[in-house]
């Protein structure tokens, strides 16, 4: 149910504030040799890289955050991992695995100071791969490499999406960390236009993270007439004089793509775009305005001059949240959750695809004693995976309805 991410300017990481449970690609201070004897491609990562990514990043990019290079089936991962931006066979130090595994993107010790072992890695690795195209060898896997991009590889939002105008970023973006300039789009102009949105705009708040990446934060749509559900928001990045929308950013990058989130109705602040100048506060007074993901995304920098492009996958008519199972459901189940537990797929033993199956993580009348809310609730959920948490709206009604006896209504 839920991702670090690879960009072709930066490897990326999904931190909003920076936390422990967010779901980033930590590479942690594990030391692994890189020695190989194997004289196939797939061998060798087996043997280099894919130990590294086994004992470091397999907790998120083993399970469901993409890109998935860290999965259990090794030509899975192999498959993945073999990108000529990920892993550049030509020169290991500028693979986007090296840069992220030492530039403390996600926050932690462990991603700080380890560029040189994933390099090493990656060289042996690379040794063999360029040895089996040099004797004309098969790839074993396949090259995923070429541009990284949203929808089409080259770049693009997928078919029926509904696109922002392209704005450029502020000049001067603040280096420090806890400073963030406001972009806003009308979303009047969307392509095609909707009358859902019309009046409304949407607001994120961006710095530049590092040398070769921007944070962004804290998406938010102001001026609705009525609550909005949308599902995938993208940004899309490209230096503001190449042509097209941009590309975005493989893995925390992209992680609102899977979002299924409700935009509620909140009003445009006085002067608003032009002011206030500094992003709205989270909340629902004057100034603020709730986000729809509290997860941060790295994105990396093309150019002196960058440009962003947003496009959300599709915007609906919300349903209302309400603490009944068909509610619960629609906002919930279906959206964050049977992803990974489905009547086909019951992941830790359980599914929601259904009212049936639904009860068997339910004790009626107790939402203590109910999986369903236990494992969505607290400071530090478990449940969902990734940047889909549960806000406490969707938690009460999930409560409550646990404490109406959870009938089928």
């Amino acid at each position: 149910m839920a991702t670090i991410g690879l960009s072709t300017a930066g490897l990326s990481s999904c931190i909003a504030t920076l936390k422990q449970d967010d779901a980033t690609l930590a590479f942690y201070a594990q030391k692994v040799a890189p020695a190989t004897t194997a004289t196939t491609g797939i061998g060798a990562f087996t043997d280099t890289f894919y130990k590294f990514a086994r004992a470091n990043c397999a907790e998120c990019h083993g399970a469901s955050n993409t890109p998935l290079f860290a999965v259990d089936n090794v030509t899975s991962a192999y498959g993945v991992a073999k990108n000529n931006t990920y892993a550049n066979f030509s020169n290991p130090s500028m693979s986007e695995f090296v840069s992220y595994a030492g530039n403390n993107h996600c926050g932690k010790a462990g991603c700080s100071g380890h560029s040189s072992e994933a390099e090493a890695a990656i060289t042996a690795w690379a040794a063999v791969e360029n040895a089996v195209a040099q004797n004309g060898g098969g790839n074993n896997g396949g090259d995923n490499g070429g541009v990284i991009g949203g929808g089409p590889q080259g770049g693009g939002a997928n078919t029926g999406a509904l696109v922002t105008t392209t704005l450029n970023l502020p000049a001067n973006l603040s280096t420090n960390l806890t400073t963030y300039t406001a972009m806003r789009w009308s979303l009047d102009n969307l392509t095609p236009a909707s009358a859902l949105v019309k009046g409304a705009y949407f607001e994120l708040e961006v710095q530049k993270f590092s040398a070769t990446t921007y944070r962004v934060r804290y998406p938010k749509i102001v001026g609705l007439s009525g609550a909005v559900r949308i599902t995938g928001i993208h940004v899309f990045a490209k230096a503001a004089s190449d042509v097209g929308i941009g590309v975005e950013d493989i893995g925390a990058g992209d992680v609102w793509s899977t979002d299924v989130v409700t935009a509620a109705v909140v009003a445009k602040p006085n002067g608003y775009p032009a002011s206030p100048t500094a992003p709205l506060a989270l909340g629902t007074g004057t100034n603020q305005a709730p986000t729809l993901d509290s997860f941060s995304m790295i994105i990396g920098i093309r150019s002196n001059q960058d440009a962003f492009t947003v496009a959300f996958d599709k915007i609906e008519t919300a349903v209302a949240l309400q603490p009944t199972f068909a509610s619960i459901d629609a906002n919930i189940l279906s959206t964050k959750c049977v992803s990974c537990h489905s009547t086909n797929n019951k992941n830790g033993g359980y599914s929601y695809s259904n009212y049936t199956d639904t009860l068997a993580s339910v004790s009626k009348g107790n939402p203590g004693a109910s999986r369903l809310y236990t494992s969505t609730t607290g400071t530090n959920p478990s449940m969902p995976t990734g940047s889909l948490k549960l806000t406490s709206a969707e938690t009460g009604a999930i409560s409550t309805w646990i404490t109406n006896n959870a009938p089928n209504n």
